[in-house]
């Protein structure tokens, strides 16, 4: 979160760091600690009298596999948060609320179903309830969990399982993941180009927009001849802005107005004006920090709007804010 509220996060996407690789390391650098805290844990419960029948590698896939998707849940949470504080402080609370259901699901264990059960553990906190309540029973039958008991049931009238509780942890961490990956897309927060709700279902989001050669203008639209330079005609156009508009603070401040204007390989272009003329806000729509409230830019012959990933992959910035500390 705080690298989305730093812009850090949309810093490090111009430089060409793609999207899954940052989650990725996130996950990485999460699990680490996550998978010692679990090899400490298992020891302590095994050696701790708590756990003494059970196998402690089966002990152990359990509690790594919860800690997975507790990273895949946390990752969910921080797209709902745009501030590192706020986040901090809702994140605890939220993840103590999820342990909740569980407590209902025990207390009424008489009177809901299985598939009631089912359907509750998609909260990851309630099926690890129930993993570690089969845990106990094995327990308490002096077996303990084994690798061969694995896929049976400590109580012969019980639908439910180990297995089953497993099963849906795994499931709730692809679960989780989708939906980060879909909710950062359409809303990534105060920084970066939001995606339509449909862009699943757009094949140009998976195999890319083929560029065609209407997107090279000769003049720019709606330039005067009288007060504008002439365009060259003989160098390759690079960027072509078209009527880009960009209105902040809920329509009242007007950032650009309907700017068309094309940029030329081989030539050096450059913004002149007072503060509050666009020049920033400009460079940052073009980056990808700024959706535009209207109108678009073509780069190489990529929308901005549609093909930012690709565009990146040519496009550097240096921006007037400190990306590395803080002021």
């Amino acid at each position: 979160v705080y690298e989305k509220e730093a812009r850090l996060k949309e810093t490090m996407k111009i430089m060409g760091l793609n999207n899954g690789i940052l989650w990725l390391s996130w996950f990485i650098s999460s699990l680490i600690p996550i998978l010692i805290s679990a090899g400490l844990l298992t020891f302590i419960l095994k050696n701790g009298n708590l756990f003494s029948y059970s196998d402690p590698g089966v002990i152990f896939l359990f509690l790594s596999l919860f800690g997975v998707v507790t990273i895949s849940q946390c990752f969910l949470i921080s797209t709902f948060f745009s501030r590192a504080n706020i986040a901090a402080a809702c994140g605890g609370i939220i993840y103590f609320i999820l342990y909740l259901p569980y407590v209902l699901c025990e207390a009424w264990q008489n009177y809901i179903g299985f598939s009631v059960r089912i359907f509750a553990s998609l909260l990851s906190s309630v099926a690890f309830g129930y993993g570690c309540e089969y845990v106990s029973l094995f327990e308490e039958q002096g077996i303990g969990l084994q690798w061969n008991n694995f896929f049976e049931r400590p109580v012969e009238e019980d639908n439910f399982s180990m297995t089953i509780s497993v099963f849906m942890m795994v499931l709730d961490s692809f679960l989780y993941g989708l939906m980060t990956w879909y909710i950062e897309s359409v809303f990534p927060g105060q920084y970066g180009i939001p995606r339509p709700w449909y862009f699943p279902f757009m094949k140009s989001y998976w195999f890319g927009e083929k560029s065609g050669g209407q997107w090279l203008p000769s003049h720019a639209a709606g330039s005067s001849e009288i007060c504008m330079e002439e365009d060259p005609s003989h160098l390759p156009l690079g960027v072509s802005i078209k009527n880009l508009v960009k209105v902040y603070r809920d329509g009242k401040k007007l950032a650009v107005d309907g700017l068309t204007l094309n940029f030329y390989e081989g030539q050096i272009t450059s913004f002149l004006g007072h503060n509050g003329a666009g020049k920033t806000t400009t460079m940052s729509i073009l980056t990808g920090l700024f959706p535009p409230t209207s109108g678009t830019a073509f780069i190489l012959g990529k929308d901005i709007s549609s093909e930012l990933n690709t565009i990146r992959k040519n496009l550097g910035v240096c921006p007037q804010h400190n990306v590395l500390f803080d002021e």
